[in-house]
């Protein structure tokens, strides 16, 4: 035993790698036969070896020394049956009983008939691994021996042997010997405490499973995987409706979100006979309080209206650009006090045009509506194209508010409707 420097450690800890790294992840994965528990205990496998190879280094029993550190980590390791569990029937061949009663033994007794009957190691060697007597150890062999012999093969236990040439027994010794063995990957022997090397590891188990897959009678596979695909297909048709529905509800409620007024056609597709219909007041829809409405024949009066607290104007305009005519609108606003209002002077686009929804004094809407509707005249005029009367391009109305307006305020919504 000798003082290792700290220049020589890693070194030292490679080269315990690279001799012992495969007979390291046979062991675990022998014991443990689960790759998450064999990597997760193998990591601290390694990161424990290269901590004592800061302090020591073996030369002639450097093997006894790796494996005894590797099964005090797989003793800590407290689960004692596999991740997968193997069925046992009452038909299950002597192979498949084998498996499930090896398995059902404890980590500790696994790991003795392992490094005995798979590794070949002798009772010394095992002696200083376990840490236990060597006669301790080969008692302990047999009477696992014998467990397992009366266990997959329903034998009585009075005709048990040992003797090498029974056939019964080698036959059970064969089964321990013949596991297939696991290369650790070169990955991991260069970089042992890096966690890339595992991806590989991953991917064998992968190509494994696969294999298994690919081995599995035609009339299961074709089954197993018609029904998958048809579980699939139905879920998409189930799901992409809800998904469209869920997508929709929430554009609406975000609408409603900028309008006070809910839109009832958040989908922008407006009525041409009835602009009013896009912004409706849902709880002022609902009341029992009169509106005054003017039709379309009547224009707003020159003459001064009788103006009251809580009174909403709609004023609706029918355009092929309602962007246009936007900077023409905010223009006539910024003669006007608006308040607390000045942000919304730009108004807010929605689906089918867009919409301005301010406070002004009482005392200048009327001034303001007829502004518009000269506005919407100007318009109509320009645009030639249009096969509109004065009455169908702008609409008004007004109406008092179940929702409070300040004293002195009159709410106005001015909608420039998409044609």
């Amino acid at each position: 035993m000798n003082l290792l420097t700290s220049s020589k450690r890693k070194k030292r800890f490679i080269e315990s790698i690279q001799n012992h790294g495969d007979l390291l992840y046979d062991l675990c994965y022998s014991v443990l036969n689960e790759f998450e528990a064999t990597k997760s205990t193998l990591h601290k496998i390694f990161k424990t070896l290269y901590k004592e190879n800061q302090k020591y280094h073996y030369n002639e029993y450097a093997q006894d020394w790796v494996l005894c550190l590797a099964v005090r980590e797989l003793l800590s390791y407290s689960k004692r049956l596999p991740h997968e569990k193997i069925e046992l029937l009452s038909e299950s061949t002597d192979h498949a009983k084998f498996d499930y009663y090896f398995y059902s033994l404890s980590i500790h007794d696994r790991i003795l008939l392992i490094l005995r009957d798979k590794f070949k190691l002798s009772y010394e060697n095992i002696s200083r691994i376990l840490l236990k007597p060597a006669e301790t150890i080969e008692l302990k062999r047999v009477q696992l021996i014998h467990q397992l012999w009366e266990q997959v093969y329903s034998q009585s236990k009075s005709i048990f042997t040992t003797d090498k040439d029974d056939p019964t027994y080698q036959r059970l010794i064969i089964e321990i010997s013949s596991q297939p063995k696991h290369l650790l990957p070169e990955d991991a022997k260069k970089n042992p405490l890096s966690r890339r090397w595992s991806r590989a590891i991953r991917t064998d188990e992968a190509k494994r499973s696969r294999r298994k897959w690919r081995y599995t009678p035609w009339y299961i596979r074709n089954t197993v995987e018609g029904i998958a695909i048809s579980l699939t297909l139905f879920s998409l048709l189930f799901i992409i409706p809800k998904i469209k529905s869920y997508y929709d509800e929430r554009t609406e409620e975000k609408l409603k979100l900028y309008f006070p007024d809910s839109v009832s056609n958040p989908l922008g597709q407006s009525n041409p006979n009835n602009t009013a219909a896009l912004l409706t007041d849902t709880e002022e829809e609902n009341s029992n309080e009169t509106q005054e409405v003017l039709s379309d024949e009547h224009l707003i009066p020159e003459e001064k209206l009788n103006l009251t607290d809580g009174q909403i104007w709609r004023l609706y305009i029918k355009t092929e650009s309602p962007r246009e005519m936007r900077p023409k609108i905010i223009d006539i606003l910024k003669a006007y006090d608006l308040g607390d209002d000045i942000s919304k002077m730009r108004g807010v686009e929605a689906p089918g045009g867009i919409q301005f929804d301010l406070l002004i004094r009482i005392d200048e809407v009327q001034k303001l509506g007829k502004e518009i509707e000269t506005l919407a005249k100007m318009s109509l005029a320009q645009n030639q194209t249009q096969s509109l009367s004065l009455a169908q391009a702008f609409t008004w109305y007004r109406n008092a508010s179940k929702k409070y307006i300040p004293s002195g305020k009159t709410r106005v919504i001015i909608w420039l409707s998409q044609i």
